[in-house]
């Protein structure tokens, strides 16, 4: 599926020059700058690709929820989108592409049987368990999908443990997938997967941000109890007597009763 972009440019008073939006001559709905896209029109071409990579956008804008209809690629990459609202919209697409965002939740996420691919790259998912409540009955039939440099997926983490476990949650539940992470998905680890991925679900703890204003010098908190001179500890010694029996010893195969029998020693004249 060939993808096309189209460019317009600006007047010295920041309007797009006449014949410039709405229809343009080689079939492309473009919109102007006076948009929330940016200076670059976004078009939607006769394949339905809609592209709006690098566009610096911090919401998914109207004018890019009136190409919902036509589109069945999105390309939303290298942007600083930090919701997914208005995704909602798109329940055409075959593939979507929301790589390098600030995403950290996926509730508006469209209702796509269609959907194939779905590529987050460096986002911001840390709930690894709501995204595949969401992903399993909205994208039923997803065969790519790429999580890598978000913090549910723990593609570098020192424990190759961690990422086998992850494979298996998301193989368990997004059965029809054949490729995670840019890995194909192998028939054994897919019926590995539905016997392990139940017992799969990672936890991680919530990180603990400290404001770099505060005062940790007088927190009340001492790891050790303070020094007194005063303080007497109670001090227990103990000791032990280890006899010797020697039934362990190798030593004791090479000696006989007649290497026991006491000896007399006489002195010479």
């Amino acid at each position: 599926m060939s993808r096309t972009t189209a460019t317009s440019t600006t007047t010295a008073s920041g309007a797009s020059p006449p014949g410039q939006q709405g229809e343009g001559s080689n079939g492309l709905a473009r919109l102007g700058s006076g948009s929330n896209v940016g200076v670059m029109a976004v078009a939607v071409s006769g394949g339905g690709s809609v592209l709006a990579a690098g566009r610096d956008l911090t919401s998914i804008p109207p004018e890019l929820v009136e190409l919902a209809p036509q589109a069945l690629e999105l390309d939303l990459s290298y942007n600083s989108l930090r919701s997914s609202q208005n995704l909602e919209h798109f329940t055409k697409l075959v593939e979507l592409v929301l790589d390098n965002n600030e995403m950290s939740e996926c509730s508006h996420f469209p209702v796509c049987p269609t959907l194939k691919l779905l590529s987050m790259n460096k986002n911001q998912l840390s709930d690894l368990e709501a995204f595949l409540a969401i992903a399993t009955k909205r994208f039923p039939n997803l065969a790519n999908l790429s999580l890598v440099k978000n913090p549910c997926c723990p593609y570098f983490s020192d424990d190759s443990s961690d990422y086998r476990r992850y494979r298996m949650r998301v193989l368990y539940f997004l059965r029809r997938l054949r490729y995670l992470d840019g890995k194909p998905v192998l028939a054994s680890e897919r019926a590995e997967a539905i016997k392990r991925g139940p017992f799969c679900k990672v936890n991680k703890p919530m990180s603990l941000e400290i404001p770099a204003d505060l005062d940790i010098s007088d927190v009340g908190y001492k790891p050790l109890p303070p020094p007194s001179a005063d303080a007497s500890y109670p001090t227990v010694l103990l000791k032990q007597e280890v006899v010797y029996l020697g039934n362990k010893s190798e030593g004791n195969r090479f000696i006989t009763n007649d290497h026991l029998e006491p000896k007399l020693l006489t002195e010479n004249p």
